[in-house]
Parts: structure tokens; sequence; C-alpha cells
């Protein structure tokens, strides 16, 4: 089986950031790697034992959105044009995260963000560079604040192409077989200490042949592999108990607070453990309230989660009038995403549409009802007036008896017909 290394590649941004002023577009290139990198038999005609040629291009401030953007670039090698070759599948991990160096020169590596992603690449005839792009793959807010943007950082990016036998951990029906062993210190080589000081022992093999990130972690040049102790910052304990015990029994432990489901959710983003992320979101999405519903938004654009964001989206539209002009309104405003509010107002006006729909129809329903109740009344009164008044002979007198008796006739027939109409 080839290695984590042998089919990883490593590209070391230096002082990144002088790059973070560049305009949207612009980008940075890495040089031109190999991989798997190993040695091969020349005379073996087999594609898996043939290294491929790529490049990576980073976009500090993106392409067409906010977020970084990276390009993965496949150039066609001459093994591929001698063979006829012009398509290239692969499944890879993108991860980037920052390095320091120590005193004695040596490169320490935190991963920060990765993810799973599967590329189609196609060579056609004098088309030799087949890309694929990956546009909000990081926000530089994780590692710059608004007044940080001066400090020095160490950039890097990290592929690594997966087996193509191989099933991603993620996919992999869990079962119950590890849970037994969770929290058992009986044989545990590796301790997690969260910034809270408590300490959560665990098994290395279990971790490992659970989760890609922690055997990357544990078998690369991760300053971590050689560590007793690891240090888990800007998480709490419940939500990084909870990833632990989903890696070893499938399940998801308890979780509570609005903090909690999203500490749990970054966590499962970066770990690329997927069916771990549908099952924080799905019991996630059933605290949605007055107090949370922006932060769903907020998070959804974040990580280019439809999920998350539709669901915000949605509890706006449904109680507008409460959300309208509340702190998370605000918050939304704020963040200066055009798109995301153009999308939230949007969706919100359809939605008080169709809520008026039916209004309106029962509206003009009863007036049309109304309208045709009048037309038929109109037409009887006409008819009941010529009638009663060709059967009624009235004398013209011009003393005050008289007058005042055709008064009275004439006020007994309006008020017949009047109850004529009631009537109807």
């Amino acid at each position: 089986m080839t290695s984590e290394i042998a089919n990883t590649f490593v590209w070391e941004i230096g002082n990144f950031q002088k790059w973070i002023k560049v305009s949207k577009g612009e980008c940075i290139n890495s040089q031109k790697f190999w991989l798997p990198q190993r040695s091969f038999e020349i005379n073996n005609d087999q594609v898996c034992n043939h290294p491929t040629l790529w490049e990576l291009s980073l976009y500090p401030n993106g392409i067409s959105s906010k977020g970084m953007s990276l390009c993965v670039h496949a150039i066609q090698t001459k093994y591929e044009k001698e063979k006829g070759i012009s398509t290239r599948r692969k499944q890879f991990i993108l991860g980037i995260g920052e390095y320091d160096i120590s005193q004695l020169l040596t490169k320490r590596k935190a991963v920060i963000r990765q993810s799973e992603k599967y590329g189609n690449f196609t060579f056609n005839g004098s088309k030799t560079i087949s890309s694929n792009r990956y546009d909000n793959f990081f926000s530089l807010d994780y590692i710059f604040s608004r007044n940080e943007k001066a400090k020095v950082v160490n950039l890097f990016v990290q592929v690594t192409i997966l087996e193509e036998k191989s099933i991603p951990v993620d996919r992999i029906k869990f079962d119950n077989k590890y849970e037994d062993c969770f929290g058992d210190d009986s044989f545990s080589d590796i301790e997690f200490e969260l910034d809270c000081g408590s300490r959560i022992k665990a098994h290395r093999v279990i971790l490992s042949s659970s989760s890609s990130y922690f055997k990357i972690m544990f078998s690369s040049q991760w300053k971590e592999r050689d560590m007793d102790v690891v240090p888990i910052r800007e998480t709490n304990y419940t939500s990084f108990r909870a990833i632990l015990y989903f890696i070893y029994s499938g399940k998801l432990l308890g979780l509570e607070s609005f903090d909690e489901f999203e500490h749990a959710f970054k966590l499962a983003d970066m770990m690329m453990l997927k069916n771990l992320n549908k099952l924080v979101i799905n019991e996630w999405l059933k605290i949605v309230d007055n107090e949370n519903w922006h932060k769903f938004i907020l998070l959804g654009w974040k990580y280019n989660n439809n999920l998350l964001k539709n669901t915000g989206l949605e509890y706006a539209a449904d109680h507008w009038e409460k959300v309208k002009k509340d702190d998370g309104m605000l918050q939304l405003i704020a963040s200066n995403n055009i798109e995301g509010i153009e999308e939230l107002f949007y969706i919100t006006n359809k939605r008080l549409e169709m809520s008026n729909v039916g209004i309106i129809l029962e509206r003009q329903r009863k007036q049309s009802k109304t309208q045709k109740q009048s037309m038929k009344k109109k037409s009887k009164y006409k008819e009941y007036i010529e009638r009663e008044y060709r059967a009624c002979d009235y004398i013209e007198v011009n003393d005050d008896v008289n007058g005042f008796m055709l008064n009275e006739l004439s006020y007994c027939t309006e008020k017949t017909i009047i109850d004529l109409e009631d009537s109807e």
C-alpha cells in the first residue's frame, strides 16, 4: 500500500501576509509537482505505477466569491499522451494550515482545515492542462483578525491523493465494535488536552483506522505525530468528546447548546467526517430560534453550506416581523455580503407574497360572489318594481289625509322590496 507521505505534496508559502492585499482574481502559483513521489519501474505499463503531474493556484481574495479560492491543475504527462489517456479522475484531500520554524529549524505544521474532493480532469488535443476550481475553500478570518493583518504568517497547502481502490473512512458503515473502548485507559497511547485543562485519552490505532485526518496526523510530518499530549485549541470539551465518541461508535453524543453544535460542526468539517457532519446538522437545525437564526446564515456563508444557510433564511422569512429589526439582522448587514443579503430579502419577499395569496384569493372570491349577488338582486328588484307598480292604482289627491296614505303605501312597497333582497 502506498504511504500517505508518498502521495502527499506540501506547498509552503512563507510570509503569506504579503499576499492578502492582492486584488480579487490574482493568484499565487506553486511549482509543478509529481504524485505519487516514489520510484517506478520503467517497463511497467500499469497506469497506477506512473506518477501524475500537478500544479496549484491560490487566490487569496477569491475569484468570484469572498472566500479564498484554490485551483488544482492537472498537467498531461508524456506517458498519458503516448497512451492516449485523455482523462484523469482522482480523489484527494486538500488541506491548508500554518507552520512555524523552531530554534532547531524544524518545521511544525498545524492543519486548520481540510476537505475531501473529487476531480475529473479532461485533456483534449492541444489542451494539456485541465483545472478544477474550489471557491470558498478557506477564509482569511481563520488566521487574521481585523487588527492582525500585518502579523507574520507562514501558510502551507497540502494535497494528498487517495488510492483508487481505497474507501473513504467516512463512507464506511460504522458499527459499535470500538464503543466499549471509548474512555478506557487500557492501551491508550495518546491524550488530547483542551483549553479548559481537561484531558481525553484515546488510541492511535482506532483513530487512524476510522479517520483520514488522524491517520495523516500520526503518519506524516505533523508535529502531533511525536506528541504524547496533543493540545486542542479554540474548541470545547463537550464538542471534541462528541467527535471522538463518533469515531469510536458511529453515534452522536448529546450536544445541547449552539456553541457545542458549532464547534462539533467545525471539527467534523476539518476532519472530513461527513457522516458526523450530517448528524450534527440534523440535530442542530432543531434549535433554531430568534437568538441564533442569523448565525446559521453566517456559518452557511462561511462554509458554503446551503442547509445551514437555508435554515436561517427560512426562519427569517417565517418570522420576519420579529427579526427584521433585531441584532441578528444588523450583524448580517454588517457582514457586507451583498449577494447573501439580497438573497435574504428576495426569499422573504417571496414568502410574504405567498402568505398573502390565500388572503387575496379569498377576498377576490368574496368580491366576485357579492358582485354576482348584486347583479342578480338588481334584476329582480327592477322586475318587482314594475310588477308592483302596475298592480296598484294610485289616485293623486291634494288633501293631507290622502297624501299621508299615499306615503304610507309607498313606504310599504319599498319595505317589501328590501325584504326580498335580504332573503336572497
